[in-house]
């Protein structure tokens, strides 16, 4: 792994410490005002809209 990134030296005497995370459990997306995954998908288009207002303006008038 140390190669694949571009790091030097000896990769059996530098250890990469990492997580891994793959949890599957649909639980972890619940909170106390129900599935969070709407709440990220609204923020996530707005962010997206703000985006497209910001590159194409309306236009005055």
């Amino acid at each position: 792994m140390a190669t694949r990134l571009g790091l030097r030296g000896d990769p059996g005497e530098t250890p990469i410490s990492h997580l891994v995370s793959c949890t599957l459990d649909p639980w972890l997306t619940d909170t106390e005002r129900g599935d969070f995954i709407p709440v990220l998908r609204e923020a996530l288009a707005e962010g997206v809209r703000a985006a497209i207002r910001e590159v194409f303006p309306e236009p005055a008038g």
